[in-house]
Formats: structure tokens, sequence, C-alpha cells
């Protein structure tokens, strides 16, 4: 039984003649030669002998030149995950109208990595995008995208965690596009990255993905500045406000707004070990810029806290309690403490801090807030 057009349906196999070549040559009906092409992939997957694999060849190689668009994209498609497939084929399709190139760019298993790095060089960038998602990209195939590709292929290649990205094609990537959010985002998620570049993302990435860098290098932990590599989120339980997609800022600014950026609150989310919300609440509260308040709330000089903090007009007989909780929060911002156990850990400073002779007598009242939390 042979394969003609009109029995593909009919047929449970396509099993390969010359009579198929060469209905295929002199048949006028692209709608023919299309269910042929539709037809080959399976054909080449089955068990064929010499004779009739070269015929699948003869096939492939005359429907690949086909003078109509939907009967090469039809090939393309039925092909695009054989094993089978001749390499000039592929490369011939590869090189194609996107309709047709798109497939096999992204699955074929025909194309070796210096025809792919070649494709690449030479194709635009939404056939890049496609290569950046094959199941298998290798170092070089990456670091080829990522030096001809525009944002949008090198976000796809991040995303795409079976492709083997080297450390120095992250940091070309992040020297062309860190200025650009979904590429740095991509990279926060890879399943590994290195303390380099880690160094890098945490400045360019959104608060609730910095914590996600650490998870993926736990050795950047002490490395890694803790003010720049705390969650920055406020979540809803620490203040009854704001949803999960707030930002800190948006979530300070609207508690200031509404009165309701207090002394407890800001304490409480200290605990919590968000720094980046009590950064945000000095400077919200001080009127000043918010790297500024930074600055001097981290100064080791305990006056540069003392000033900003007064500056903020928060209770003066708990400015040793906010700042040991600082330097809790700082200190266990990567242990994965629980609330409770960070509180713990602020009594357990706060009873061993010698206190000058002139805030001796606010240790009662920061006990009391303490507790109270």
């Amino acid at each position: 039984m042979s394969m003609t057009p009109s029995s593909t349906t009919a047929s449970k196999g396509p099993m390969l003649d010359a009579s198929v070549v060469q209905r295929l040559i002199e048949d006028p009906s692209a709608a023919g030669r299309s269910e042929v092409a539709m037809r080959m992939g399976a054909a080449l997957d089955e068990k064929l002998n010499p004779t009739e694999r070269a015929l699948a060849e003869q096939i492939l190689v005359l429907l690949a030149r086909d003078a109509e668009v939907q009967v090469r994209a039809s090939l393309a498609q039925s092909i695009k995950n054989s094993p089978s497939v001749p390499r000039k084929v592929a490369l011939k399709l590869a090189q194609d109208v996107e309709k047709v190139s798109f497939p096999i760019l992204r699955f074929s298993q025909s194309l070796t990595e210096e025809d792919l790095i070649s494709i690449v060089k030479e194709i635009g960038d939404p056939g890049r995008e496609e290569v950046a998602q094959r199941a298998v990209v290798s170092r070089r195939l990456s670091a080829t995208l990522i030096e001809m590709g525009d944002e949008a292929t090198v976000t796809r290649l991040m995303r795409n965690h079976n492709a083997d990205v080297d450390d120095d094609a992250m940091g070309h990537a992040l020297d062309k596009f860190g200025g650009q959010q979904a590429v740095a985002d991509a990279m926060a998620y890879r399943p590994s990255i290195p303390l380099g570049i880690a160094r890098r993302l945490v400045s360019l990435v959104a608060d609730e993905i910095k914590l996600q860098v650490l998870k993926t290098q736990p050795g950047a932990a002490e490395a890694v500045d803790a003010i720049n590599m705390s969650g920055g989120k406020v979540l809803k339980r620490l203040t009854g406000e704001g949803e999960a997609k707030d930002d800190v800022g948006t979530t300070v600014l609207r508690l200031h707004k509404d009165g309701k950026l207090n002394s407890p609150v800001i304490l409480r989310a200290l605990v919590h070990g968000d720094v980046v919300f009590f950064e945000a609440s000095l400077a919200i509260s001080a009127g000043v810029p918010l790297l500024s308040a930074r600055r001097l709330a981290h100064d080791p000089n305990p006056q540069a806290f003392a000033a900003i903090y007064a500056k903020a007009g928060f209770p003066k007989e708990e400015m040793v309690l906010f700042r040991l909780a600082l330097t809790v929060a700082k200190e266990t911002a990567y242990g994965g403490l629980s609330f409770e156990e960070r509180k713990k850990k602020l009594l357990e400073r706060l009873m061993t801090t010698k206190l000058p002779p002139n805030l001796q007598a606010d240790m009662g009242a920061m006990l009391t807030t303490l507790e109270a939390l």
C-alpha cells in the first residue's frame, strides 16, 4: 500500500514508494502536497529499509523546496521533533521564512551546535527567541544569543533553565540589559547564580525577588550587603495594610498618609527582618531621600543613627531598641528565623547591652514595647 495525497487519512501509516515522488512533482494541488508533508514526521520515524529511507529523503528535499509556504510550513511542523531528518533539509528549513523556520529552530535535533551558532548570527531576533527556548542550549550558543540577541531573546534564554549560561555570559547579559527589568528578573530565578552576578542583581530586581537570588546562591549570604538583600515586602499580617502586589514605598506612603506609620508598626516590621521597610519609614518620616536615610541608619557611628532617628520623630526612649533591632535583622537576614526567634534574640541583646547612664531609665519602656509586639 502506498501513500498518496488522497489516501493519507485512511492509511494507518505512511508507506513510501517511487509513485509518491512522482505525484509530488506532478500534483498541482498545494493541499495535496501539504497532506503528504504533514505525514512525513511519522514516516521518518518508522523502520524504513534503505530504499524507503532514500525515497523519504527525496520526498523531504522536494517538499522543502516547494513553492508554497504552507507546504513547507506543514513539513516543518511534521518533522520538527523527528531525529531522522537529514541535516541538509533541517538547515534549509531553518533559514526559511518565520512560519517555516520557527519549529525547526526551536525543536530540530538535526541541527548541530555549529549550525545553530551560524544561524543565530544571520537571522533576526524573533528567530533567536525560538533558539533560546530549545531543550538544550550549549554554553557557546548561549553566549552567541546574548551577543547577538535583543532583550526579548535574552529574557527567553534566562527563563530557559536548560540553557547552559556561564559566568562571563551572564555578566555580559547584565552589561547589555541590566537596566531592563525583564532580563534581571528572569536571571534572578535561574537555578544557579554566581556570587558576582548575585551582587549585581540585588540592585536591579524588585524587593520581593532579592531573596530568590539568595536561594540560588547560599554562599552569597555573608558576602552580599544585608541592606540590599532584605526582603523589602511588608506582609499584610504585619500591618493589616497592603496587599502583596504593593511595593514597600507605596505601602509606607499610604500608612504615613493615613497616620498609621507608628512606632509599633515600624518596629514589628524590623523584628520581622524587613530592613527596607524600616529604611523607607525613616526617609518618609524624616523627609529625606531614601539613600540619605539608609546611609545614616547603617553608619557605624551611633550618632548618625541618633540623628536620623530623631529627625524622623520616633520615640526617644526606644532609640536603642530600634538600633539593636536593626542590628539583629541584618545579622539574621539569611537564617530563616521566625518572628518569635528574632524577638528573643533582640531581647537577649537588649538585656546584655550596657546602656549609658542617661539611657538606663529607658530600659523599662523598651522592655514594655518589646513585650507588646
